[in-house]
């Protein structure tokens, strides 16, 4: 996977089980699960929070919603390379299928600057809530039936209810108990009444909320322990007058533009092939034969990685044209622009050789450092390339050879000393804690050492070739016309 930065020494094992989940099933399967984990000897720690979420200090941790039926694990490992960790998240994810008859488990790295590692994501948008739920139930079973599905996280597949609480305005009225009576009471059981404010230390105020607390085993005896009075100062429980019921709720579906939305999520075996499954899923959806009010979209991996990299290549393009212009101004000369062009492969061979060694994927600050590498590389190249002009300038009576190898001797310092220096500054980021910058130190560092040495060589070569003249080719301005002598 490309264009993410990898935690290397942890991951996350998130579990959505059913809503009727207890919490003695939950606690029993993160036991199990625990269990696993500790079959493997390089896994050091394992921190489980049942029913919520780790505090989201990193934007890497794939969050599930805050619910009895939840339960996340952070996993922590004792090496630091993201080609075996991934290796591992994988043969977890394999071994864990075995519980997907109870919950969606879902191993993942932790990663910064994406926001899941979700395979494939089907929206469904408009029409009701009702409808838009009944499909999404229905469509189900049609992405369950895709080749190499391991889960499909469909927050319409799962029932969720909650109690529905009402004023009985006739009992209310027959046994003289007021509106105003009422509701303060029921905001005590629901959302909480504010009694008083609190202001600390720094100025700062902070409400102060009572809220009734229900019985874990017998939450809805609450109504029958709180009261209300009625006009002659009588008091009587609160369901006298109150009526309460089971509803089924409709906090899973999302809204977008006042329209309900949908979100299924799709996970397939590590190492299948998920551009195969965007169009797998796309088909079987358009088989499934949606109503068309309804809305469809698709949202992959790929899909984000074109997103957020989509126009890279064209502005790269347009800015190495801006770029050779200047330098054919610069030079006086179209071919003496392509020397110094031809570093920039050569800072490649370094970089990428040094990611595949130390196990660092092409992340987003690979990235980064590379551009930043064929920067440097190319004002090395235009240091060589500059000098052999002046040597030529001044001595013309050299050949072209010797212009060459003198420009590499004049400059070798120079340049060797400007790529230890910079190797030797990043060198704190790889070997220090700072895990998001060590792939661009990495591909500077390994880059400048293969191409500081491949430049020295290579550039002459390519300057005693393709120079016809002691100082190059060169445009020379005539009227209107320009023409290379």
């Amino acid at each position: 996977m490309f264009f993410q930065i990898v935690m290397t020494r942890f991951f996350t094992i998130n579990i959505e089980a059913g809503e009727n989940s207890s919490e003695q099933f939950m606690h029993d399967l993160t036991v199990d699960i625990e269990a696993l984990l500790g079959e493997y000897s390089e896994i050091i720690h394992v921190t489980t929070v049942q029913g919520g979420n780790f505090p989201r200090i990193n934007m890497g941790l794939l969050q599930v919603l805050q619910r009895r039926s939840n339960a996340s694990l952070f996993v922590e490992v004792d090496f630091r390379n993201a080609s075996r960790l991934r290796k591992l998240i994988d043969e977890l994810n394999l071994r864990l299928h075995r519980f997907s008859a109870f919950a969606a488990i879902n191993a993942s790295p932790i990663l910064i600057g994406t926001e899941t590692d979700v395979d494939t994501t089907v929206t469904l948008s408009g029409g009701s809530i009702d409808e838009l739920r009944e499909l999404g139930r229905q469509l189900d079973q049609t992405l369950w039936q895709l080749p190499d599905i391991m889960s499909v996280n469909n927050p319409a597949k799962t029932d969720y209810h909650s109690i529905s609480v009402k004023r009985d305005a006739l009992k209310a009225q027959a046994l003289q108990v007021p509106k105003v009576a009422i509701d303060p009471v029921l905001m005590l059981v629901s959302h909480g009444l504010k009694v008083d404010e609190f202001r600390d230390d720094q100025g700062e105020e902070y409400d102060i909320v009572l809220r009734a607390k229900a019985d874990d085993a017998v939450p809805l005896e609450v109504f029958d322990r709180l009261t209300v009075r009625s006009q002659q100062g009588r008091a009587m429980p609160l369901g006298q007058v109150a009526n309460y019921s089971f509803i089924e709720s409709q906090f899973d579906i999302s809204h977008e533009a006042f329209r309900p939305k949908l979100d299924i999520d799709i996970y397939v075996v590590p190492g299948s092939d998920v551009a195969a499954l965007r169009q797998a899923t796309a088909q079987a959806v358009s088989d499934f034969g949606l109503p068309e009010h309804i809305t469809v979209s698709y949202e992959s991996e790929q899909d984000r990685t074109q997103e957020a990299f989509g126009g890279i290549g064209t502005y790269t393009l347009w800015v190495a044209v801006a770029i050779f212009s200047i330098f054919v101004l610069q030079f006086n000369s179209l071919v003496q622009p392509l020397i110094v062009f031809a570093a920039v492969p050569l800072c490649g061979i370094g970089a990428f050789i040094t990611l595949y060694v130390t196990g660092q994927e092409l992340s987003f600050a690979a990235f980064i450092g590379l551009t930043s590498l064929m920067g440097i590389v190319v004002n090395n190249s235009i240091l060589l390339v500059d000098r052999a002009n002046t040597v030529g300038r001044d001595n013309p009576k050299a050949s072209i050879m010797e212009v060459a190898v003198e420009a590499a001797r004049n400059r070798f310092m120079p340049i060797v000393l400007t790529s230890v220096t910079t190797i030797l500054g990043l060198s704190p980021l790889v070997v220090g804690e700072s895990i998001i910058f060590r792939p661009l130190a990495l591909v500077v560092m390994g880059g400048l050492f293969a191409s500081t040495f491949l430049t020295l060589f290579c550039v002459p070569t390519l300057y005693s070739h393709f120079s016809p003249n002691r100082g190059g080719p060169r445009l020379a301005v005539t009227g209107n016309l320009v023409k290379e002598d």
